[in-house]
């Protein structure tokens, strides 16, 4: 999670998670019929996910201790400034699903 170069980077462990949802959910309901059953089931647990963060972090971020400075400000900041920055990351998560199966690989 935290690299050598000191950055966070979750997309291993979210894939890792989201396959073993996928092996409990097909315990349940059985094999996904094709590739874009696969792919919504992802899709939906993905939201639900990004749901359950955003609702943590709205937690959090109203907490007194930040007074008029909440984090997820910051964050907003720092991406605005490192354009290029947001854009690797978006390929490493790219290839971060490619190694996990779920997407081909994009030429750049």
């Amino acid at each position: 999670m935290i690299r050598q170069d000191g950055s966070i980077y979750f997309a291993s462990e979210l894939v890792a998670l989201i396959d073993r949802f996928l092996q409990e959910y097909e315990k349940v309901e059985g094999p996904p019929q094709d590739g874009l059953d696969r792919g919504l089931i992802i899709a939906y647990l993905l939201n639900v996910m990004r749901c359950d963060l955003e609702l943590l972090g709205e937690c959090l971020n109203k907490q007194d201790v930040f007074g008029s400075l909440p984090p997820k400000r910051v964050l907003e900041e720092c991406m605005k400034r490192d354009p290029e920055g947001l854009e690797l990351r978006r390929e490493q998560i790219q290839r971060a699903l490619y190694e996990a199966g779920w997407l081909p690989l994009k030429s750049s």
